[in-house]
C-alpha cells in the first residue's frame, strides 16, 4: 500500500472510529450517566482530555510510524511525541477557549447567541 492510501485510509478510519464512539455513547447514555449534575467547564474539560486520549494512537500512526516505515522520516520517537505535545497543547488550548467563550455566550444571551 502507497503511503498516500495509507494515510488516506487512517484518516478514514479516525473519522469512522470516532461516529461509532460517538454513536454507542449516545446510545448508551454515557454523556447523562457520567457527566450529570457536573459544571459545564469540567464537561468541557473532559470531553477535550478524552478527545486528545482518544486520537493519540491515531495521531501515532499517522504521524510517526507511517512515515518511518514509508522512510519518509528520521524523526525519533521522543522528537515527536514533544512535538506532537506542543501541538495538542496548543490545539487542546484553542478548543477550550472557543468552548468556553460558546458556553458564555450562550449562559448570558442563550441559543442564539451560542449557535451564531
Amino acid at each position: 500500500m502507497t503511503y498516500a492510501r495509507a494515510r488516506l485510509w487512517l484518516g478514514i478510519s479516525n473519522v469512522g472510529f470516532f461516529v461509532v464512539l460517538s454513536v454507542l455513547a449516545l446510545w448508551l447514555d454515557l454523556p447523562h450517566r457520567f457527566l450529570a449534575g457536573r459544571t459545564a467547564p469540567f464537561v468541557l474539560a473532559v470531553a477535550l482530555a478524552s478527545y486528545i486520549l482518544i486520537s493519540f494512537p491515531f495521531d501515532v500512526f499517522g504521524g510517526y510510524l507511517l512515515p518511518v516505515w514509508h522512510q519518509r522520516t528520521s524523526l525519533s520517537l521522543p522528537v515527536f511525541l514533544v512535538a506532537w505535545l506542543r501541538g495538542v497543547l496548543s490545539q487542546g488550548l484553542l478548543m477550550g477557549f472557543c468552548g468556553y467563550a460558546i458556553l458564555l455566550a450562550g449562559s448570558y444571551a442563550g441559543t442564539a447567541a451560542s449557535i451564531a
